[in-house]
């Protein structure tokens, strides 16, 4: 049923008219490829037209018009999110009802129904070109391979075509804890800060205000989203046998199906885009011409660490140049020769104000610009084989 309304609106809303087609340089027969295959225990189904494809800014109008979204996100949604409206509940940018479509129903129904089954769907387009919607649901829907976790006391199933390794977090005070960026939590990781995603939070479990003396990461990837899931414990890998979740959990968006453990336990299974639709966690821009801009993309993307310095704004730094972000107590700032240093890791680097450099003053003063009962937050850099 999800790949023939998807077929169904390709040919009524993507494929052109042969006039219209024609005006655009195109052959007046529009084509509609499907291709299925099996990679990493998965099957992957693509389906692909060359048609009028999907205008973001025709989306953002009417999700807009239609009270989807306000002002407000819609200003901090790029064009990959906001062509993911069409999965929202009753949305649609037809003008008319024909026999097929247009009716606002039926995409929320194929993320549901594939998302159920421990899939996921993707759509990238470019208007004028064509669209394409590829799907990715397990290899054998009865049988699922499991990292079982443990939080709050229950036990849950996370797939493991989802996780991508397992990190320990450091306590507080410990090299490599996790931190607070612009009120999201993040955990440094392979020299990069990873979107931290607290189970318990998100399922609503008894003491999510607290925090577990040994936690665990598991990072996590769907739909272009990697996060790291924090967790209590770590169990075994298993294999499970899934069973349907009944309506009223199933549109919870949280779980994808359930098992009945050894011991007669049940455990719920996680549905990993739920999880980082709850969390909040930004999709990654992805090229739409993957082949054409594989080549550049070093090129052209870019990692920055964006920073707010008071009285400056904002600024950012080369994500490749930074070693560590850290909250120190301003009793850590020395003096050597005059100058403001910081002994860091056995080493003695220079400690400069990035707001006094941005403001033109002296860049020795931190211990002015650090109040003596505040801590402060430092970004330990490496520049040409220079740490400051």
């Amino acid at each position: 049923d999800p790949l023939t309304h998807m077929v169904r609106n390709s040919i009524d809303h993507g494929i052109e008219a042969p006039a219209v087609r024609a005006n655009c340089g195109k052959s007046p027969e529009g084509t509609l490829s499907i291709r299925a295959w099996a990679a990493g225990g998965r099957v992957r189904l693509s389906i692909e037209d060359d048609g009028a494809g999907i205008d973001p800014v025709c989306v953002r109008q009417k999700a807009l018009e239609r009270g989807v979204i306000d002002a407000e996100q819609s200003a901090q949604m790029g064009d990959t999110d906001v062509i993911g409206l069409i999965f929202h509940p009753g949305f649609s940018t037809a003008d008319t009802v024909s026999n097929l479509s247009g009716r606002g129903v039926g995409m929320d129904v194929v993320k549901t129904n594939i998302e159920r089954l421990g899939g996921s769907v993707q759509v990238s387009s470019r208007p004028g070109i064509g669209t394409r919607i590829e799907l990715s649901i397990p290899l054998t829907l009865a049988i699922l391979t499991v990292v079982m976790v443990e939080c709050a006391g229950l036990r849950f199933a996370l797939p493991e075509s989802s996780v991508i390794e397992m990190a320990r977090i450091p306590l507080a005070g410990e090299s490599g804890a996790r931190m607070h960026v612009q009120g999201a939590c993040v955990l440094p990781l392979r020299g990069g800060l990873l979107p931290l995603v607290d189970l318990r939070s998100v399922l609503g479990l008894s003491g999510a205000d607290q925090v577990a003396h040994d936690q665990h990461a598991i990072v996590l990837e769907s739909d272009g989203r990697r996060f790291g899931l924090v967790v209590d414990t770590l169990h075994d890998i298993l294999e499970i046998l899934v069973k349907p979740l009944g309506p009223l959990l199933g549109r919870l968006g949280t779980y994808s199906g359930a098992t009945i453990l050894g011991d007669g336990r049940v455990a719920l299974i996680l549905d990993v885009s739920g999880l980082a639709e709850r969390g909040k966690v930004a999709r990654a821009q992805v090229p739409e011409d993957r082949s054409e801009a594989r080549a550049d993309c070093a090129a052209v993307i870019r990692q920055l660490l964006v920073l707010e310095v008071a009285g400056a704004g904002r600024v950012a730094l080369d994500l490749a140049d930074v070693l560590r972000l850290e909250d120190l107590p301003r009793a850590r700032i020395e003096r050597s020769l005059g100058r403001a240093v910081l002994r860091w890791r056995d080493e003695i680097i220079p400690l400069r104000s990035l707001r006094s450099c941005l403001g033109g003053g002296s860049v020795t003063e931190v211990a002015d610009v650090v109040p003596a009962t505040e801590s402060m937050r430092v970004v330990v850099c490496d520049v040409g084989g220079r740490r400051l």
